[in-house]
């Protein structure tokens, strides 16, 4: 729901069949009041091809992690051989936003794929979460420190504790923005389905249409 929220709220553009930008934006707002409903565009996992702006289907819990590890080495790699003295086709902080922030919920930190190697490679390569799940509450199917074994990886780690807190959300990401030796992951503890009357803080929010009352 965040990519969709994003790419409303930037006023993207939808493409047409042949790739050409349209008048009518990628995610509208009506698209979002049907989240998860068949027919729309925002499907409940991110397809691509479905929405424009959706650039990669990411498949299997935490593949997220896989995906912009290898945009980041795509990426260094076009910089190293494309750029010159004075000529800078390729910023590796620049490129591409969503290669560097990249949303993640637990259920992906828990599903393994970020593990090894997507998440140590990394830091290796030098390439510059929420207490709900799909079963309920998180501590019933994972209870590990999340941002510890990051640690562990080599990464720099940030906490915001309230997701709402937007002050403490912009602390984060400006000392994210100042390190540059390291990847930076920002644990953000969050309420799943927050402003839903009916899903809120409920396993019912990673699934459900949030319009049904059931």
């Amino acid at each position: 729901m965040l990519l969709y929220a994003l790419l409303h709220l930037a006023g993207v553009a939808r493409l047409d069949g042949h790739g050409r930008p349209t008048n009518a934006p990628a995610v509208s707002l009506e698209d979002i009041k049907n989240f998860r409903e068949l027919g729309w565009v925002c499907a409940g996992h991110p397809e691509y091809g479905l929405a424009t702006g959706v650039e990669t289907t990411t498949g299997p819990l935490g593949q997220g992690a896989g995906n912009s590890v290898g945009m980041a080495i795509a990426q260094k790699w076009l910089a190293s051989r494309y750029n010159r003295p004075g000529a800078t086709a390729f910023r590796l902080q620049r490129l591409c936003p969503l290669q560097r922030w990249r949303p993640d919920g637990r259920r992906g930190q828990r599903g393994g794929v970020d593990r090894r190697p997507p998440a140590a490679l990394q830091p290796l390569l030098d390439l510059g979460r929420q207490h709900r799940d799909i079963e309920g509450h998180t501590e019933l199917a994972f209870d590990e420190d999340v941002a510890e074994r990051f640690r562990g990886y080599g990464w720099a780690t940030r906490v915001v504790d309230d997701a709402n807190d937007c002050e403490a959300f912009a602390r984060a990401v400006e000392s994210f923005l100042a390190t540059d030796d390291r990847p930076t992951l920002i644990v953000v503890k969050s309420v799943i389905g927050y402003g839903s009357p009916h899903k809120q803080g409920t396993s019912k929010a990673h699934s459900d249409p949030l319009a049904r009352r059931r």
